[in-house]
């Protein structure tokens, strides 16, 4: 979303606005009530009139005078509610969080810290696993996977995947994708 435009008048802002709304259809309607309205005002203001210019005129100026009066109404309505659509667009905008500055992202320290989160995994199934561990050591997979895969190149991630190709053991499955971690960080170096 944009930014609220700093240099923008009230009177731009209630014309842009106006500009809006007299293209829409309900602007439409309406204009066709008030010159509904206009006929009769008009009739009533020429009866007892028997002159033609009086006949001719007053239709045509009460149906002018209709018109102005429903564009003239909606371009005072924006022209109040324009200062406050730009003072509620200023609040949104301050009040919006500030993007947090992308920090660069050191490649040897993460995967380290892959390599230490995978070693501890190792360490807490030595005696047995469950189901809570599987899922824990799945989950560090897949987050290994998505970081190789985003900040090294495709052929680490594969090599990552690969490494417990064959094991059909899951302790021995984690040491191998450690392993590979320990290759892939002495690659970068």
């Amino acid at each position: 979303m944009a930014g609220p435009n700093l240099t923008e008048s009230a009177w731009q802002r209630a014309k842009d606005d106006a500009a809006g709304v007299y293209k829409t259809a309900t602007f439409g309607v309406v204009l066709a009530i008030m010159e509904l309205l206009a006929i009769p005002a008009a009739v009533l203001a020429t009866a007892g009139h028997e002159d033609t210019p009086t006949q001719v005129a007053v239709p045509i100026l009460s149906g002018a005078l209709a018109l102005a009066f429903a564009f003239i109404v909606v371009l005072v309505v924006q022209i109040a509610a324009a200062p406050v659509r730009q003072r509620n667009e200023l609040r949104q905008a301050w009040s919006r969080p500030e993007p947090e500055p992308v920090q660069p992202v050191n490649v040897e320290v993460s995967l380290s810290d892959f390599r230490r989160r995978g070693e501890d995994l190792i360490n807490s199934v030595r005696g047995g696993h469950n189901m809570e561990d599987e899922e824990a050591a799945e989950s560090w997979t897949r987050e290994a996977v998505q970081f190789l895969s985003k900040h090294c190149d495709t052929a680490a991630a594969r090599e990552f995947i690969d490494a417990s190709q064959g094991e059909e053991h899951f302790v021995p499955s984690v040491e191998a994708r450690v392993y590979a971690l320990d290759q892939i960080i002495r690659n970068l170096g």
